[in-house]
């Protein structure tokens, strides 16, 4: 069975986002705020339930000192693995 492509980003925004806090040791109220962003909207980002705007992406990824593209590209495998 073929995989929403839509879906498919929403996974490696998820993962990635995941890495990142993890990386700096953050909360989703940690880069909530760094984001200037509320904390519900971390949490559907994470679980898959939300689709960002651009500036929403532009605010997370300045915020985790990353590029949007980290942010959206497909997570390596064994980052993926300590991001769980």
């Amino acid at each position: 069975m073929k995989r929403d492509p839509d879906q498919e980003e929403m996974e490696y925004l998820a993962v990635n986002l995941r890495i990142a806090m993890n990386e700096k040791n953050w909360n989703q109220l940690d880069l909530a705020s760094a984001a200037k962003v509320k904390q519900p909207l971390i949490s559907k980002i994470l679980c898959k339930k939300t689709d960002p705007c651009i500036s929403t992406l532009s605010r997370l990824a300045k915020a985790l000192s990353v590029k949007i593209d980290v942010l959206i590209s497909p997570p390596s495998r064994k980052k993926m693995r300590n991001a769980s």
